[in-house]
């Protein structure tokens, strides 16, 4: 899923400052991706965006889009 979409869907908002999530040495598994950054997101208080990226994440088809669309909803480290 490409940010400029969601931006044009009005799901991300250019002024809001995206959380940072660490997926670098953690377990590669899908399931382990999206938990981490729904819970990124709710620690940073963005509960409604964190249940719209787990059901968007769940209709992807591999590991590397979850990867570009967790990348549209926090900073990736």
């Amino acid at each position: 899923m490409d940010e400029e979409i969601l931006k044009e869907e009005g799901i991300l908002d250019e002024d809001e400052e995206k959380p940072t999530c660490r997926l670098s040495g953690n377990d590669d598994n899908v399931d382990s991706i999206i938990w981490l950054v729904a819970g990124t997101l709710q620690d940073a208080g963005q509960g409604g965006k964190a249940s719209e990226f787990t059901e968007r994440a769940s209709r992807c088809v591999n590991y590397d889009e979850v990867l570009k669309l967790a990348s549209a909803y926090v900073k990736i480290a």
